[in-house]
């Protein structure tokens, strides 16, 4: 069941942006994967119904690459990615089978969804679109933990800025 849409800046910036899902996609740079993990990452997305984007900003990672099969080789500058994740090479690239690794990819965006909706009901809200920053405590070096909203209070509301 696909999460409703929420607005990111509302208030605070000039163009508002709309998100669909609270877990995205976020690989390599698209530049650094191969053409299959490309293609399992964009199936399991569609399927999920979550975003993905090349892998700047918050997001999770490293998660999606081991549902591709990452097994963490150190080669993905090497161009020899054994699991045929991140390489060019056509043949090592025979290993990623792109019909079974974008099931795997959407079960787990789907499974974090679950994962991060029951977070939010146990802090007693309906949806993690719900969750403000006096939700979250820091623990500090004394041991002592701080609400967020005490070590970030939330910037002042601004008025809208008209567009000329």
């Amino acid at each position: 069941m696909p999460t409703p849409s929420f607005m990111l800046g509302e208030g605070y910036c000039r163009e508002p942006f709309e998100a669909r899902s609270i877990v995205n996609i976020s690989a390599m740079s698209f530049g650094a994967i191969s053409a299959p993990a490309v293609r399992s990452l964009s199936r399991g997305a569609a399927v999920a119904g979550c975003w993905m984007d090349t892998g700047y900003g918050v997001r999770t990672a490293r998660g999606f690459m081991f549902s591709l099969g990452c097994i963490q080789a150190l080669r993905c500058h090497q161009n020899t990615c054994p699991t045929g994740v991140t390489t060019h090479n056509k043949r090592l690239q025979r290993a990623l089978v792109v019909e079974e690794k974008y099931l795997r990819v959407a079960n787990y965006c789907n499974g974090m969804n679950r994962e991060i909706d029951m977070i939010a009901h146990s802090c007693g809200v309906r949806h993690a679109r719900e969750l403000r920053r006096e939700h979250v405590r820091i623990v500090q070096a004394s041991g002592q933990s701080v609400a967020l909203n005490m070590l970030y209070p939330y910037p002042e509301l601004k008025a809208r800025m008209k567009v000329a």
